[in-house]
């Protein structure tokens, strides 16, 4: 017998709005057997009043026999086809009501209601005639009921498209994340890149080519490609050079059947199918990223746009650098396909009277409100990531819930501008705010809000994600991009950009500025003799002593190993500013440092070069100039600066 379906579990509201929106009787009880709601349809078959004990009134109506299936700890019977013997008003006489009796279970599986709809009344000792008739009108009903209960499994079926999707591009974004942790080597990056496509498609090989001459290299390999690292093929009569030249995807959905394949390669390795995409550098196609399986017409459009996102973040390392808008753009291109998820599942919810189910399951805060901006709806799980219960915030405005004091006339005319652009077409947007919530303050979110025309109206429905830990992320990676892992100060990038700017407020302001080269004399040996553990420990307190030796606002740099650069701006004498802060740096570091297991006696050494206002000297030429005078320090002796185009000083 097939097992009875049953609805995922609905607030009551829904239910009694459900029961209400049929023309047939039914009603709803308890888990216990107590009837708790019975619909119009029932009281008109029954001629009841309504009076305050439902479950009294359901009582009086129903056949005595039936009573000990209902009622106050009584269990309802079982799920399937029922019959309940109900008065009927019209013809003052019992009749048999047929129906189907289905469980609604809460999310551990436990039956929390039983929802009863009848599908054909029969009177006691009724005509062949009529019971002729009601056997007809009752497979109309099953007809009806059996496109719910499909209807049902449709919108749990796009449900779980949907989450299948969501959770297909999280593992991209993964795979993004991962890659922008540290600064990898080339072949590193693409060994994770063609390891992650084996883990996110159906392949059974994945490779990186690259372009050399005439032919096309195998630098990344993983799966059945794997022993062939390094192997070199001919760039002609293979798919992959063909890809090179014309820039554009290929798919070979058989490859036995493709001329344009090298098939004894193929067969070697056992490549039915494969799709190659083009890998570019500075606008030049340079190798290809290739996923292949052991089956033809493996890969479907969705394995195709993975491919793609990947080969643009392989294109975007060559050079040995990962590139902080290559992320961005992914990030983006992932929302968008959110966006446009949401957006069909926004088209099926809008075309559905009954979508509650699906909202309810969601794994994403869900909103809806009319075109006042007043909140119509709101899931369980905005209630977990916002704090407020639904029946706290149905009717209110938008703005009123989610945004901070400060801001919420500045939302409220932004919302107002957003109401009326929607008047003749259908509006979906996305947006990054600040959002308030009852118990943990201000959040960052992003809100995909959808307008649909619903008759002489608009329907709006909006998911909001709390970001919060995306822009943690995200700052992190700035921050990692611009500062030196071991001493936490401004890397070589940072000071790229910082001097370029210091030296344009020089010429606006009138006032010099200095550029300080230094480094540690003798930090090879301690390094060597003592160990790398013990050089790091000398490198951070060398940049605490610089540190203590400027003014705050005041430039540290670490370019790497123990070569430090100190930007002074703001100077009325930059020689003699510059000479003061050189010889604290070097009085400084007579102290001794210690270290793990010693402690040491180290010397600096320091190459000053000045800035005057509108001299035209460039921000290359003025750290080259500040490098050369270290030398001459160097030269003459160590533990000292040199200023450019002056004599060593002690």
């Amino acid at each position: 017998m097939p097992t009875a379906p049953h609805f995922r579990t609905p607030p009551a509201s829904e239910l009694c709005s459900m029961a209400d929106g049929l023309l047939q009787p039914a009603w709803i009880a308890a888990s216990d057997g107590t009837v708790q709601y019975c619909n119009q349809a029932w009281f008109d078959f029954c001629g009841a009043v309504h009076e305050e004990d439902i479950n009294q009134i359901w009582l009086r109506s129903t056949h005595p026999d039936d009573h000990p299936r209902y009622g106050a700890d009584s269990m309802p019977g079982q799920a399937g086809e029922q019959v309940v013997r109900c008065w009927h008003f019209a013809s003052r006489g019992w009749y048999r009501l047929h129906g189907r009796q289905m469980p609604v279970r809460g999310g551990s599986g436990e039956t929390l209601h039983w929802f009863f709809i009848a599908h054909e009344a029969a009177m006691m000792g009724d005509t062949p005639q009529r019971d002729a008739e009601l056997e007809s009108r009752a497979h109309e009903l099953a007809a009806v009921n059996h496109y719910l209960v499909n209807a049902l499994r449709e919108r749990e079926a796009a449900l779980a498209q949907f989450e299948q999707h969501t959770a297909h591009l999280g593992a991209v974004i993964a795979t993004q994340a991962q890659l922008a942790q540290a600064e990898l080597d080339l072949d590193e990056f693409m060994r994770i890149v063609v390891q992650r496509m084996i883990e996110l498609t159906p392949a059974t090989g994945a490779v990186v080519e690259l372009a050399d001459g005439d032919e096309m290299v195998y630098r990344a390999v993983s799966g059945v490609v794997a022993p062939y690292l390094g192997l070199r093929l001919a760039r002609v009569g293979s798919l992959s050079g063909l890809c090179v030249q014309l820039g554009e995807i290929l798919e070979s959905a058989d490859t036995m059947l493709d001329a344009r394949v090298d098939q004894e390669a193929c067969r070697k390795i056992n490549a039915l199918s494969m799709v190659v995409t083009p890998l570019f550098h500075a606008g030049i196609p340079v190798g290809v990223l290739k996923i292949l399986a052991d089956r033809p017409y493996a890969f479907t459009p969705a394995h195709t746009h993975t491919l793609q996102l990947m080969a643009g973040l392989i294109g975007s390392a060559i050079g040995h650098q990962l590139s902080f808008e290559t992320k961005q753009m992914l990030l983006e291109e992932r929302t968008a396909a959110l966006n446009a998820l949401e957006s069909e599942v926004a088209r099926r919810r809008a075309s559905e009277e009954r979508t509650r189910l699906i909202i309810e399951s969601s794994g994403e805060a869900f909103m809806s409100m009319d075109l006042d901006g007043l909140i119509t709806d709101w899931n369980q799980q905005a209630e977990q990531t916002f704090g407020w219960r639904r029946d706290e915030v149905l009717g209110r405005p938008l703005y009123d819930v989610l945004v901070p004091a400060g801001k919420r006339d500045d939302y409220a005319a932004a919302l107002a501008g957003f109401l009326q652009a929607v008047e003749g077409q259908a509006l979906s947007q996305r947006l990054e705010l600040v959002g308030q919530t009852l118990g943990r303050g201000e959040i960052p979110i992003e809100m995909s809000i959808t307008a649909i025309r619903s008759g002489n109206s608009f329907l709006f429905s909006a998911f909001l994600r709390d970001i919060s830990e995306r822009k943690r992320e995200e700052e992190r990676l700035r921050h990692l991009a611009d500062h030196d892992v071991l001493t936490g100060l401004p890397n070589r990038r940072a000071l790229t950009g910082a001097l370029e700017q210091a030296l344009a407020r020089a010429n606006r302001m009138q006032r010099e500025a200095a550029v300080m080269f230094l480094d540690l004399d003798g930090f090879k040996a301690i390094n060597d003799t003592h160990g790398h553990e013990a050089g790091d420990v000398l490198l951070r307190q060398f940049a605490a002593r610089i540190i203590a030796s400027v003014r705050q606002n005041d430039l540290v740099c670490r370019l790497g190993g123990d070569e430090f650069v100190v930007l002074l701006e703001g100077l009325t004498d930059g020689r003699q500013d510059a000479a003061r802060v050189a010889e604290q740096i070097v009085a400084r570091m007579a102290d001794e440092i210690a270290l793990p297991e010693c402690a040491v006696r180290v010397t600096t050494s320091l190459g000053i070069a000045l800035y005057l206002p509108h001299s035209g000297m460039s921000a290359d030429a003025l750290l080259g100039s500040a490098d050369e005078a270290l030398y001459v320090a160097k030269r003459a002796g160590k533990n000292r600066y040199a200023i450019a185009g002056g004599a060593g000083k002690d």
